[in-house]
């Protein structure tokens, strides 16, 4: 029994709201780990790329700073669901088609947690999929 295209939303705006106080705790630390030197420790400044990395990839589906989607006046639940299906598929096909390029220094840390932010943005939204789907 699949779910309701509405209770596929709210898991979805739960999950996105999950990500935006992960992000800020992160982003807390970091600030809090940062030394006289005025560095971060670096495992700090690592979880807060990686929450950072989920982070943008729910922003990229379209959500609110709150964690609700971005909708149009006349746009239902069907097809929120079908928008956020699509996002999905288009985020496989680039993970499993587009292979990483190699970059130096942050642009490439940003790039590498945007990539491991994607694997674990699957791994939460696999609610959203439909029947047979990755």
């Amino acid at each position: 029994m699949s779910k309701g295209n509405a209770a596929i939303v709210a898991d979805f705006e739960r999950a996105a709201r999950e990500a935006i106080g992960n992000a800020e705790r992160a982003r807390e630390q970091a600030h809090r780990s940062v030394d006289d030197n005025g560095t971060t420790a670096e495992r700090a400044d690592a979880n807060r790329m990686f929450a950072e990395g989920v982070l943008y990839h729910y922003a990229e589906r379209g959500i609110n700073p709150d964690g609700t989607l971005m909708r149009e006046p006349d746009e239902t639940d069907e097809d929120m669901v079908k928008h956020l299906r699509r996002g999905r598929r288009n985020l496989i096909k680039r993970m499993l088609f587009t292979p990483e390029q190699k970059r130096e220094g942050i642009a490439g840390l940003q790039q590498h947690y945007r990539r491991e932010g994607a694997k674990r943005f699957l791994g939460e939204t696999t609610f959203v999929r439909a029947e047979g789907e990755l």
